[in-house]
């Protein structure tokens, strides 16, 4: 077992205290991403180790260890596009859950593929992450407003047109999500990657990021019905659905992410939930050494 911990942080930002509990399934390629915390050991307890007749520990990672694949949209830059069509959702940079609907000449050439069903646990302290033209290359992340400052940057778009000449940086909110995907039907069952099942149905654990325009899907769509609409008892009493479309901005065509409300959590899935983030809060002055 490992856990983890969307707790906030010493400066009080950050959500609810929440700490997961799971066992999650080795992954052999390194396409994921590796947790990445401003202090690792203010989320991430230490690993828990026995030791038995062999002198062997019993060693579970920890999740600052561990690699959590990611579902990532492919857009129409980057090197995702020259091996899934972009639109794509992809999981772990190598398995398509969703594919765009295919428009040629304004005629449809091939629909879009069933939406991915996805049911969110929670989501991480809100990061800032410096937005790269071009899209090449990982901006530096920064973890509070004040950071993004220091780092000659501004979340403010106009503040960043004005100045940019001069060298100002821009960054954008980025809302990092654990979640659980449902298995589509395009994906073979075979017990490698869709390990944990509910109700008769398989799901595998992720992270989800959302920037620039996903973030703003994000807002709309999660963080809004999470205070006022369907997602008040929190964000695992309901799945979404998420799929993709296109849309244009200052003349240019980019692809952003669709979410629509899914169905109500049954209870079993409550209670898997709960047995995913109901471990006890973690020592905070745990240094992970």
């Amino acid at each position: 077992m490992a856990n983890v911990d969307f707790s906030k942080r010493k400066d009080g930002s950050g959500s609810a205290p929440v700490t997961v509990e799971t066992t999650v399934q080795p992954v052999n390629t390194p396409a994921g991403d590796k947790v990445d915390c401003v202090n690792s050991a203010a989320y991430f307890p230490p690993a828990r180790q026995n030791t038995n007749d062999l002198g062997l520990t019993g060693h579970v990672p920890k999740f600052s260890e561990i690699i959590i694949p990611r579902i990532n949209l492919v857009a129409n830059t980057g090197r995702l596009k020259d091996t899934f069509s972009p639109g794509s959702l992809i999981f772990n940079q190598s398995l398509v859950l969703h594919t765009a609907a295919e428009i040629k000449d304004q005629v449809l050439v091939k629909p879009a593929s069933s939406p991915v069903v996805v049911t969110v646990i929670d989501f991480r302290p809100t990061r800032f992450v410096e937005k790269i033209q071009g899209g090449s290359g990982r901006g530096k992340i920064c973890y509070t407003e004040e950071e993004v400052v220091r780092a000659g940057g501004t979340l403010d778009y106009q503040e960043y047109e004005a100045k940019k000449a001069s060298g100002m940086k821009r960054f954008e909110y980025l809302a990092d999500a654990l979640v659980l995907i449902e298995r589509p039907e395009s994906v073979k069952d075979d017990d490698t990657i869709f390990v944990y099942e509910v109700n008769g149905k398989k799901y595998a654990l992720a992270l989800y990021g959302m920037k620039g325009a996903a973030y703003t899907v994000a807002k709309r769509a999660l963080f809004t019905p999470r205070t006022t609409g369907f997602l008040r008892g929190g964000y695992p009493t309901y799945s979404v659905l998420l799929s993709s479309e296109t849309a244009v901005w200052s003349g240019n065509t980019y692809w952003r992410p669709v979410i629509k409300p899914g169905t109500k959590s049954t209870p079993e899935m409550i209670d898997f939930i709960k047995s995913i983030i109901s471990a006890p809060v973690k020592d905070s002055d745990d240094n992970g050494e």
